[in-house]
């Protein structure tokens, strides 16, 4: 019998937990795939005391993840602590003990990826990452092996289930952005503090590392141009269905020629029939274009203990064919460091939609028109809807009337330069006649005609 695969697990949180119950349940199915058997070895926690959904063996359980990390009997270390730090030097030192690595972390990848990978390669080891970017979507191994012999020049997704889940509530559920978010809390779906989530943070980070796989180039997290989704009201997506539009946050990385690349991620207006626009709830969609593939539309759940398990344990599968020692091939794709975009460019898209709080004089609508053409900025229709503030002993917002000042004046833009926008927006944000403490909203909108017709009637 082949000599087993132990395993050494640093984080025994809810992911942590949903590996090992997953390793438990699909015992005689894992035993069956792979070339040899997996051994859970040793667990690391700063926390063994609080109550987890699945029990281990004490003797595996330890403080330390030093104990984890030097252990010569470990050959693979799987990290899910989470965040930059401490996880980035557990796994480099992981690397350089040479042991395996599997790692759930889109943050250290984002950040460090393309130095880890390298380290890896230098030390004969793999550095595997499938569960960092959607969930249980096996979108890193399409990528970089099924994709292979694709030159890839667009992605883009939807990256985050806790914002497709706030955004899916406030337009199928009427909820405000705060009421949905707090929904979003209270099933698990979102953290306390949603910061990563609702300021794109956690997208951007996926993003980046996807880009950087497709396009062979150093794009780290502050490469993204990125806007988060709290400033969207329940009217604004009520308006944009009235429209024909759903409201997403979506990712999108694009590479031109001689390695122009954009990569952003903001709240999004997408035609009802783009596939996109259909992926609801926690879901994560991703539609990667290239040649000669065309079009592939992944769907799939972004997050969660099963989810992230799942993709977990194949790369730990993969890593089973290999046994200690043996000289591995490069892989297809990787990060390359310092290898940096020649210049940076503007996501496609086919218009913009702007929301603008104003005190509802007519001579204002005159305003904005001149505005955004100073700023060559076509405009195919304003329209101006009456509002009225409506405050509770907790909360204020913006609610629509018969006939009332101030208003909200929603202006549809022609296909125009992102710069020109942002210069418009910000002469805007400035004007005289603008509600006090209002943001003005830019929502790029996305037609289906930006993917090939057998996507778009799925």
């Amino acid at each position: 019998m082949a000599r087993p695969l132990r395993i050494g697990l640093i984080g025994f949180g809810n992911i942590g937990s949903g590996v090992i119950q997953a390793l438990r349940d699909n015992r005689d199915l894992l035993d069956a795939r792979c070339p040899r058997p997996l051994e859970l070895f040793r667990v690391a926690d700063i926390d063994l005391e609080r109550p987890r959904p699945v029990e281990v063996d004490r003797s595996l359980l330890t403080t330390d993840a030093e104990a984890v990390l030097r252990d010569p009997e470990i050959d693979v270390v799987v990290e899910l602590v989470g965040g930059l730090e401490p996880a980035r030097s557990f796994v480099e030192q992981a690397l350089r003990a040479g042991k395996h690595v599997v790692t759930a972390n889109k943050m250290v990848l984002a950040h460090h990826g393309a130095e880890l990978l390298a380290l890896a390669q230098e030390k004969r080891v793999r550095l595997l990452f499938e569960a960092a970017v959607g969930g249980g979507i096996p979108v890193i191994r399409v990528l970089t092996e099924c994709l292979a012999a694709n030159r890839i020049t667009r992605i883009a997704g939807i990256l985050n289930g806790t914002c497709n889940y706030i955004l899916t509530q406030m337009t199928a559920a009427g909820m405000s952005f705060d009421k949905a978010l707090a929904d979003a809390q209270m099933h698990g779906y979102a953290e306390p503090d949603p910061t990563a989530d609702i300021e794109s943070i956690d997208a951007a980070n996926k993003i980046a590392i996807l880009a950087s796989l497709a396009f062979g180039l150093d794009i780290r997290h502050d490469d993204v141009h990125r806007e988060g989704i709290a400033e969207l009201t329940l009217e604004d997506l009520k308006a944009a269905e009235a429209d024909g539009y759903v409201v997403k946050q979506l990712a999108v990385a694009e590479i031109e020629e001689e390695e122009q690349v954009a990569v952003g991620v903001r709240p999004t207006l997408l035609w009802k029939d783009h596939p996109l626009a259909t992926v609801g709830d926690v879901l994560n969609g991703i539609i990667i274009e290239g040649q000669p593939i065309g079009a592939i539309f992944l769907v799939g759940p972004g997050a969660g203990p099963q989810a992230t398990a799942s993709a977990v344990l194949s790369d730990v599968i993969a890593l089973s064919a290999f046994e200690n020692g043996q000289s591995l091939a490069p892989p297809f794709l990787t990060m390359p460091v310092a290898r940096k975009p020649q210049k940076r460019a503007e996501c496609a898209c086919d218009g913009y939609w702007l929301r603008i709080l104003s005190d509802g004089n007519d001579q204002t609508l005159g305003d904005v028109a001149r505005i955004l053409a100073t700023h060559h900025v076509s405009v195919e229709r304003i329209s101006k809807e009456p509002w009225e503030l409506q405050i509770t002993p907790d909360a204020w917002q913006w609610k629509p009337v018969s006939a009332y000042n101030p208003c909200a004046i929603r202006v549809h833009t022609g296909e125009i330069s992102e710069r020109h926008i942002r210069e418009a927006i910000r002469e805007i944000d400035n004007a005289r006649w603008r509600v006090p403490e209002s943001v003005t909203l830019a929502l790029p909108r996305h037609e289906s005609t930006r993917v090939p017709n057998w996507l778009s009637e799925t």
